[in-house]
């Protein structure tokens, strides 16, 4: 069974969950806050309904940063011995560039280290 798309969101069309899965996954992943990303306000906006405390933008930015928080405890979690030789701080400042460098390829979290060693071996 097919999904049909209606027209884009924005123009009043139908999107499909995988469409709107899809987008918010991307949008997740970036690594710019989504309150800062003025070109992903309306999809935001229309898959997002905000509240009287919270915009759209600021909703869907805290499952943005949340998804980032714990792909940082994984790394820390799973490679505690490099966070011991590279000191806390260096390791907070190696956990950002690893994900811009290699970012993740599926899904499951334990995939998330497999080219760690490669990445460290250059950084």
């Amino acid at each position: 069974m097919s999904e049909q798309r209606d027209g884009d969101p924005r123009d009043g069309g139908a999107r499909t969950l995988a469409d709107t899965q899809r987008f918010l996954a991307g949008a997740f992943a970036q690594f710019v806050p989504l309150t800062e990303r003025d070109d992903l306000a309306g999809d935001i906006r229309a898959i997002v309904s905000g509240n009287d405390r919270l915009s759209p933008e600021q909703q869907a930015e805290i499952y943005r940063e949340q998804f980032w928080l714990r792909h940082r405890d994984v790394l820390y979690d799973d490679y505690p011995g490099l966070c011991h030789l590279l000191g806390e701080a260096a390791f907070e400042r190696f956990l950002p560039a690893y994900p811009r460098a290699c970012p993740p390829a599926s899904y499951p979290l334990r995939n998330l280290g497999n080219r760690l060693a490669a990445f460290a071996d250059d950084y």
